[in-house]
Order: structure tokens, then C-alpha cells, then sequence
């Protein structure tokens, strides 16, 4: 396995010019982007993707390590978003919050619920539920809060989870290793 992964890495390297000068390369996808050339736009694409993915990943590591703080839940709901919508198959929802807690004597209030926006169809309302369901309440309306130290104003009632960091991850290499296996194998 090992043997066929550096064999394709330098078929890359030969490919993509990085014995010559990777700057003619992004170059090239430059002018096909500008043709319309499929390959420059996939490669475009990805390299999109890889650059927006990976600040959320990085974002989601920071996350992790935000201290928690108990708070006071005022509210939490899964309300209508938007227009409402004739047919109800239609209509979107969100996850609404409304909490306070206090962080070194300063009182803060929110409504972030996650990292995440989440908004979801009638039929796949069991999201938001699991969403809400997820987050730790201790009782008499109490609440687990993650606020970042930097900014105690900026806080959500649910961390990401290992299983999301992980799917932000592969999701953002997913598109160049395609880009490389379609093009430079």
C-alpha cells in the first residue's frame, strides 16, 4: 500500500511541476478556470473547500478546549425559520436558545446553541431534536455553558464532538485527493 501511495505522490510531484516551478501550475488552472476547462474548476473547487473546511476544523479544536461554566437556561425551542411555507413539508426550523451565565463576575447572556447552524426540513426535524438533546442541563433549568476565555461573550451550550471534527476533516481533504486521482494518476 505503501509502495502505490509514493508511486502516486511522484507522479504528483513530476505532474504538477514541483521540479520545475508549482507557480506555472497555478498558472495554468488559472487560464482553464478562465476557459471554463472542468479541471480548473474542480481544482479551484477544492482548493476552496480545503481552505474553508480546514478553518472550521481549526475552530472546532480551539472549541474543544473552552472551560464550561453552569448557567441559568431561559429558554430552548425548535422554532419556524423563515417565510412560513404553504406546504408544511416545506417549512424549515431551527434550534432557538436563550441562557445566562456569568464568567469572573460578568454577567453574559446568549442564544448559541452550536458551533454549527442547523436548520432543518419538517421531515428531518429529529436533527434539531438530537441537537437539543445533546446538551448537558444539570436541573432547575441549569445548564452547562462553553464560552471562549478570550471573548466569555462568545459561548455555545454544545461542543463539537470527535465524529464531527473527524467528518470536517475528511470532508475537506476528500475533493483534492479526487482532483489528484483524476488527474494526475
Amino acid at each position: 500500500m505503501s509502495r502505490y501511495v509514493n508511486s502516486v505522490f511522484a507522479r504528483c510531484v513530476q505532474n504538477w511541476g514541483f521540479q520545475n516551478n508549482m507557480f506555472h501550475y497555478f498558472e495554468d488552472r488559472a487560464r482553464s478556470i478562465l476557459e471554463g476547462d472542468p479541471q480548473g474548476v474542480f481544482f479551484c473547487v477544492s482548493i476552496y473547500t480545503f481552505v474553508l473546511l480546514m478553518i472550521s476544523f481549526i475552530y472546532q479544536l480551539r472549541i474543544l478546549r473552552w472551560p464550561k461554566v453552569i448557567g441559568q437556561l431561559h429558554g430552548l425551542d425548535i422554532t419556524e425559520w423563515g417565510v412560513k411555507e404553504r406546504q408544511r413539508s416545506n417549512q424549515m426550523y431551527e434550534a432557538t436558545s436563550s441562557y445566562s451565565y456569568s464568567v469572573n463576575g460578568v454577567e453574559y447572556e446568549s442564544n448559541r446553541v452550536s458551533p454549527w447552524y442547523v436548520l432543518a426540513s419538517r421531515n428531518a426535524r429529529f436533527l434539531l431534536e438530537a441537537q437539543l438533546n445533546s446538551i448537558t442541563g444539570i436541573s432547575d433549568g441549569r445548564v452547562g455553558i462553553y464560552y471562549d476565555p478570550k471573548n466569555p461573550k462568545k459561548s455555545y451550550l454544545i461542543k463539537p464532538g470527535r465524529f464531527g471534527i473527524l467528518t470536517t476533516l475528511v470532508i475537506s481533504v476528500a475533493p483534492i485527493i479526487l482532483y489528484v486521482l483524476k488527474y494526475h494518476t
